[in-house]
């Protein structure tokens, strides 16, 4: 019952977000008519999403098909409790290995492989900004990740 409610919500904030389009003032602001438009957009793309669910909701006939459905629904649904202020927004994440020497920074280097990772199942985008590699040497010739800056983009990198 939450979903259909904050689905009410949202048609009614893109009335509001196209409405406020249409005010020729707003393009005297370019930022703010930018934040508004990528907005509007966002949020017409969750309700197109939305909708197709509702569609194929009415089409399913084959157990397997409704495994699929459930699938897609909790993902939007997830999207639904993503609603903070910066959750649809990408991300920056800095891994820092501490104390701990080179198992410290093993450790650094085995988070930033699993975050990548995460991001690519996501669909997320990544970029290594900095990174900062430990000193190399000893039997097994081992170089750590001492620290490191990792940028992801896509939709609600943020909140995930």
């Amino acid at each position: 019952m939450r979903t259909v409610f904050d689905l009410a919500k949202k048609r009614e904030k893109v009335k509001w977000l196209e409405r406020e389009i249409q005010n020729p003032d707003i393009w005297k602001d370019k930022e703010r008519a930018i934040k508004v438009t990528q907005e509007l957009t966002q949020l017409q793309q969750e309700i197109v999403q939305f909708d197709k669910l509702k569609e194929e909701l009415s089409y399913l006939k084959k157990e397997e098909e409704i495994d699929k459905f459930e699938k897609k629904l909790k993902e939007e649904e997830l999207k639904v409790f993503l609603s903070g202020k910066y959750d649809k927004c990408n991300a920056i994440l800095s891994i820092f290995a501490g104390a701990g020497g080179q198992d410290a920074q093993d450790w650094a280097t085995m988070l930033l492989r699993m975050y990548e990772r995460y991001a690519a199942v996501k669909g997320f985008r990544t970029k290594i900004l900095h990174q900062s590699f430990g000193e190399g040497g000893g039997p097994e010739g081992r170089v750590g990740t001492k620290s490191v800056t990792l940028e992801i983009k896509g939709n609600y990198a943020f909140g995930f």
